[in-house]
């Protein structure tokens, strides 16, 4: 069963625990369940809806929890550029791309970004956009947002499940640094690599090696 929703989940339950007597269930495997954007509803209070309206079916049960756990506990911190104005639009260019977070690209999903430092300032409407030339490269749009300077750190949301596990090299950019945080301490437990030793995993095979490269007639 795929549940987004609080109440299609509550509905959806109390409909099946109804039926439970014209039903045989020997197994219900729950995923998405509850998704990033519901984690601050205790896991506590999801597992009580479920025992309520499917408790009854006496069922093996399988709920996949990962990402409502792991979600919201990683931040992508990424850092202003430069700010520009095309017409109405507050454009801000980061230095973060969708090589290093690309949920929003591929399915327009929302995570909520915030200045580390807020300026003073009524917040308005601004596209959150990164380096890459491709339309693609698009953290938000038209997303109130406080002033920004160039050099302003920003803080993108819910990426603990979906920044480095859907990483790429893509453009050439190199992976972000990651770093663990607990309380006023923190470490890099996976540091940057450099341009070296990203190219350094290249081999060229033997064949290709050996070979020469045909001399081109009429060549100045």
């Amino acid at each position: 069963m795929r549940m987004r929703e609080w109440e299609e989940q509550t509905q959806r339950r109390t409909q099946l625990g109804d039926h439970h007597e014209q039903l045989v269930v020997q197994h219900i495997h729950v995923v998405e369940a509850p998704g990033v954007r519901e984690a601050e509803t205790p896991h506590e209070a999801y597992a009580a809806i479920v025992e309520e309206t499917v408790g009854a079916l006496g069922c093996e049960l399988a709920i996949e929890p990962g990402r409502s756990l792991v979600g919201n506990a990683g931040v992508l911190l990424t850092r202003v550029l430069y700010v520009k104005q095309a017409g109405s639009r507050r454009i801000v260019i980061v230095d973060a791309a969708m090589n290093d977070l690309i949920r929003p690209a591929l399915y327009e999903a929302h995570h909520g970004i915030r200045p580390v430092q807020p300026r003073p300032g009524e917040p308005s409407p601004a596209d959150v956009v990164g380096p890459v030339c491709e339309t693609a490269d698009t953290f938000a749009v038209a997303r109130p947002l406080p002033p920004v300077e160039p050099g302003d750190l920003l803080v993108i949301d819910s990426a603990g499940a979906y920044a480095a596990a859907m990483a790429s090299g893509y453009n050439g950019r190199l992976p972000v640094p990651e770093v663990l945080v607990r309380g006023g301490d923190y470490a890099v437990v996976k540091p940057r690599p450099g341009f070296d030793a990203v190219l350094g995993q290249d081999r060229i095979p033997d064949w290709l090696a050996a070979a020469t490269i045909p001399e081109r007639r009429g060549a100045a």
